[in-house]
Parts: C-alpha cells; sequence; structure tokens
C-alpha cells in the first residue's frame, strides 16, 4: 500500500493542502444560523438538512 498527498503546487514551486471549515447544525432549527455563519465567513462548506419528504424521512 502507497501512501499519497493530495495537495496543490503554490506558484512559488512549494506544496500546500487545503482546508475546510465545515458548518454542520446538530439540529434542523440551527439551519438558518449555520446559512448565516456560511454566509459571512469565506471559506465555510455548509451541510444542512434536507426538507422531509412525504413519509416524514430526509434524503
Amino acid at each position: 500500500m502507497s501512501i499519497t498527498f493530495q495537495g496543490y503546487v503554490r506558484p512559488n514551486g512549494k506544496v500546500g493542502s487545503r482546508n475546510l471549515v465545515a458548518v454542520i447544525p446538530s439540529v434542523i432549527c440551527a439551519t438558518d444560523v449555520a446559512q448565516a455563519i456560511c454566509r459571512a465567513v469565506q471559506g465555510t462548506v455548509g451541510f444542512f438538512h434536507r426538507p422531509l419528504l412525504r413519509g416524514g424521512h430526509g434524503v
């Protein structure tokens, strides 16, 4: 098994990696606040609850 580094090469030849900040509301009522955080903070990635389908199951 070989280990690989999935980064990128900077213009100066050095390598770097990307870090993400995930915003994940733990309950559906916190979705509006989590979305506001994502709009206000550059570089964040939001993972939000989806609306319930008929029958009461989320997707």
